[in-house]
């Protein structure tokens, strides 16, 4: 693991926990188990269930030490299922906003929560986009509303806006290639600089866990 310097440096994973699929009983000690080997001061994550008497993000923050805020994408007869930002440093503020859904049942939401961390205000952002292959056309649409969100919730907050996701796009798509700057063609022009970029092995991952933009 990369050492870093807590006077400079600022950890952040995002990571697609999957909800209660597949053996959850095992999966969540071992997440706790991992948050905490990893020790990010900050982490996103998308797929997070709540029930009654089963809250994912509460479960794995106060296994892990961490501060919590939740944000629900859409609901069904059993609880909801949204996004979670889990910090080392105390949330000061926190919101939900709904994105653009298309003609898919499930509801998608941004969920951003602003960190008093020993650097300053950071604006964080978690996210999760449409899944399915053939419906580039509702993410393009929520990243444009994304694109929109974050500069307004991110205003008086002294760090640049961190966003983090699932957002389930090839790197060379419209919607990454929108939030990278490579293209005004979904709207104004935008720019978050990838981290996996700048600090991975320069690769990705179609669904993208694997990147942390910072906008600039």
């Amino acid at each position: 693991m990369i050492p870093r310097d807590p006077t400079t440096d600022i950890r952040v994973l995002t990571l697609n926990i999957w909800q209660r699929f597949g053996p959850v009983e095992e999966r969540m000690p071992r997440l706790v188990r991992t948050l905490t080997a990893i020790d990010a001061d900050i982490v996103g994550l998308q797929e997070v269930r709540v029930e009654p008497g089963f809250d994912q993000g509460r479960l794995l923050a106060e296994g892990a030490t961490y501060h919590h805020a939740f944000g629900a994408g859409y609901e069904d007869r059993d609880g909801v299922s949204g996004n979670a930002i889990l910090s080392r440093f105390p949330i000061t503020r926190s919101e939900t906003h709904a994105l653009p859904a298309g003609e898919r049942p499930q509801g998608r939401c941004l969920v951003f929560a602003e960190i008093a961390t020993p650097l300053g205000s950071l604006p964080f952002f978690t996210t999760h986009l449409n899944w399915e292959l053939d419906d580039g056309a509702s993410r393009e649409a929520q990243v444009r509303a994304i694109a929109e969100l974050v500069p307004a919730l991110a205003k008086g907050c002294k760090l640049p806006a961190v966003l983090t996701g699932d957002f389930n796009a090839e790197p060379e798509s419209d919607e990454m290639r929108y939030l990278r700057g490579l293209t005004s063609a979904l709207g104004p022009r935008v720019y978050y600089a990838d981290a996996w970029v700048y600090g991975g092995d320069g690769t990705f991952g179609c669904q993208s866990g694997f990147a942390g933009r910072a906008a600039r």
